[in-house]
């Protein structure tokens, strides 16, 4: 049995990268992936959303305004690593 990663990803529904990350998740090859923090900064993609609902313990989602560097540092900062 592998050690889970713990992965941070930062994306928004502004293009198909939700849908992406969604079909990589649920890849059986990828099931060592723990996501632990989701930066968000836009609405997730439906697809996404439907995953995540589904997890047992879904990622904390902070929400990041890419126009603000701070609000990026501090979505960073408040993750438990």
């Amino acid at each position: 049995m592998s050690t889970p990663i713990k992965t941070v990803a930062l994306f928004g529904a502004e293009n198909s990268l939700g849908e992406v990350f969604a079909r990589e998740l649920t890849d059986p090859r990828n099931s060592d992936l723990q996501l632990t923090a989701l930066l968000v900064t836009a609405d997730l993609p439906p697809t996404l959303s439907a995953y995540l609902e589904g997890l047992a313990t879904p990622p904390a989602l902070l929400p990041v305004d890419t126009s603000d560097i701070s609000s990026l540092a501090q979505a960073l900062a408040g993750i438990d690593a």
